[in-house]
């Protein structure tokens, strides 16, 4: 039996509250206490960025509604020496006209990465300026199912089968004693 925590919490359909949950997963000081376990694999096995040092890792920044010019908000963006990776998260949302493309700038050594229901792509006009001009901002597609698949790989203990994990959340995992938020 596979039980939806987001669904039994109602939070499924609320963008900023999986965009939250996400950004904790992904920070090396989130309240999981495993480090920069989630945001390795999620560089690494989701957005396909490379392989990085645990150390360069545990630098990184982690912030939720970036504030940006034009007043617009980027719903995650992971900061750290080595790179920038601004996440648009869609659930119910519409794309905005030239929002991809206001996005793009931010990312240094990789690029937006664009999350929706299904990974479906943005439309044209979020992906170039707002004369329809330039080119179409380069992006990384994922969706939240990928997400889910990625939680359940990353929750199976240490040689596990699927039968094993499948019921066995990352959430009600116990990190190590010396993990922690500061």
């Amino acid at each position: 039996m596979t039980v939806n925590m987001f669904k039994a919490l109602r939070i499924e359909q609320n963008e900023v509250m999986m965009c939250r949950f996400l950004a904790d997963l992904l920070d090396p000081h989130g309240w999981h206490g495993y480090r920069a376990k989630f945001l390795k694999s999620f560089l690494r096995d989701v957005i396909k960025l490379g392989d990085f040092e645990d150390t360069l890792l545990e630098r990184t920044c982690v912030m939720t509604e970036y504030l940006i010019e034009k007043d617009r908000r980027i719903d995650i963006m992971l900061q750290n020496p080595e790179f920038s990776i601004p996440i648009e998260a869609k659930i119910n949302a519409r794309d905005q006209q030239s929002q991809c493309y206001d996005y793009q700038p931010y990312a240094r050594n990789a690029q937006l990465v664009y999350l929706t229901k299904e990974g479906t792509p943005p439309d044209e006009a979020s992906r170039r300026a707002a004369d329809g001009t330039g080119e179409a901002t380069p992006i990384v597609l994922i969706s939240w199912k990928q997400i889910c698949l990625w939680l359940e790989e990353e929750s199976a203990p240490p040689g596990a089968g699927e039968a094993v994990h499948r019921g066995h959340p990352v959430l009600f995992a116990r990190p190590p004693k010396t993990a922690g938020r500061r």
